[in-house]
């Protein structure tokens, strides 16, 4: 959540050059009505209000092997929030890329593999509480991407503990707690590509 709105001088409407007075240096974002002054925010605090002062956009990444196994990655103790859990990876999406271009980053970055076949399967409204008692609010795209097993490795040790193939019928404990919920919707899907 927003801690307070930085202090701004308004100008009349005229061709006069606009200034941007900023109360934290953090800062690099504000939008006055009427004006379309517009700044970048840096990568820290947009990481920091993702998904709490403003939806969130992620994708997420179930990779498969095309012989019946799915990727879950667990998350290590820097990551936000879920720490220790297993889940199917993901990360936000970055501005500028497309979801399949997103996906294909991140997969690279996060598991060093290529990816062979990016199929979109659907999306979810993410809503969640943070540990501190912060309300989230993700809208995740879905997708089923086919990797060759031997490529895959950690690519992001300082957010990811392991990583391993599994069926729906042989998963790892702890779950993330959204996990139950994208295997109930995408359920008839996991089965289409050979996942049971």
């Amino acid at each position: 959540m927003c801690e307070s709105s930085p202090k701004y001088t308004p100008y009349p409407a005229s061709g006069a050059k606009h200034k941007l007075y900023e109360k934290e240096a953090e800062m690099s974002l504000f939008v006055v009505l009427g004006y379309d002054i517009y700044m970048k925010l840096s990568s820290e605090v947009l990481r920091k209000h993702k998904g709490v002062s403003f939806t969130g956009v992620g994708t997420v990444f179930i990779c498969h092997d095309g012989n019946g196994k799915f990727l879950m990655s667990k998350r290590s103790a820097n990551t936000r929030d879920e720490k220790g859990r297993w889940e199917t990876p993901g990360g936000g999406l970055k501005w500028g890329f497309t979801a399949e271009d997103n996906i294909r980053r991140e997969v690279k970055e996060e598991l060093c593999a290529d990816t062979q076949a990016i199929e979109f399967i659907g999306y979810r409204d993410v809503f969640r509480e943070k540990e501190d008692g912060t309300k989230t609010h993700w809208l995740m795209l879905d997708f089923a991407v086919l990797v060759d097993p031997k490529q895959v490795k950690i690519g992001e040790p300082e957010q990811c503990d392991e990583i391993g193939w599994f069926t729906l019928t042989n998963q790892p404990t702890p779950l993330h707690s959204q996990h139950k919920k994208l295997l109930e919707k995408y359920n008839e899907h996991f089965r289409h590509l050979g996942i049971k």
